[in-house]
């Protein structure tokens, strides 16, 4: 029987259809050991021999998601951990699959790829969505096809934090650099762009986005 403990803000809602789905533990061997809302309760509360896979939602309040997993990692080192997000985006695949994760499920894939990704994560294999493989053979053109572009997919994400509002502290724990880094970054960004402030350089930013 493959135990799976879930990290879910929505849990009403995320987590009750998971049940659903794995409601006969003894036709799909895997059960759901329990549910929480936060990283912080799961290492309070659970403990390393009460479950085998965590399946840990991507957003979560309060903490950026790169720091949910390695906290995790950190805890339970030995433990497979599953992506389940509604989140789409490549860069997404891509960062947790560098991280190690096992396995990227989308909130609105089926029981199959669920069930196939718990059964392959405990086989110590990863399970991702078949068009990251694509995307990450073609991950070399497209590199090459952006040094002809303005900025760097490292500055576009640290701007587009900015953005939104996160400190400095908070963009570098993100991207798993310094603080000194976004710094220098910044500083180098408003001395091209020749602005002042990291509000013009948003601006001026979103700007030429809008005349690509």
């Amino acid at each position: 029987m493959i135990r799976i403990f879930i990290i879910e803000d929505h849990e009403t809602y995320i987590v009750s259809g998971i049940k659903r789905l794995f409601s006969s533990p003894s036709r799909d061997s895997i059960t759901v050991a329990g549910s929480s809302k936060t990283v912080e309760e799961v290492i309070a509360q659970v403990s390393n021999d009460s479950f085998d896979i965590l399946i840990l939602d991507l957003w979560l309040q309060n903490r950026m998601p790169l720091q949910n997993y390695r906290l995790l990692k950190k805890i339970f080192p030995e433990k497979p951990i599953i992506i389940l997000t509604s989140d789409e985006t490549f860069r997404w695949q891509q960062k947790m699959f560098k991280e190690g994760a096992h396995g990227y499920i989308r909130k609105t894939s089926g029981k199959k790829d669920l069930k196939t990704a718990i059964e392959m994560a405990m086989r110590n294999e990863r399970f991702f969505p078949s068009d990251l493989k694509q995307f990450n053979k073609n991950k070399e053109q497209l590199s090459n096809k952006k040094q002809g572009k303005l900025l760097t997919q490292e500055i576009e994400e640290i701007v587009s934090l900015l953005s939104q509002g996160y400190s400095h502290k908070t963009i570098a724990n993100h991207l798993g650099v310094s603080e000194a880094k976004i710094d220098k970054v910044l500083k180098t960004l408003r001395e091209k762009f020749d602005v002042s402030n990291s509000l013009e350089l948003v601006f001026r930013i979103k700007k030429i986005h809008e005349t690509d």
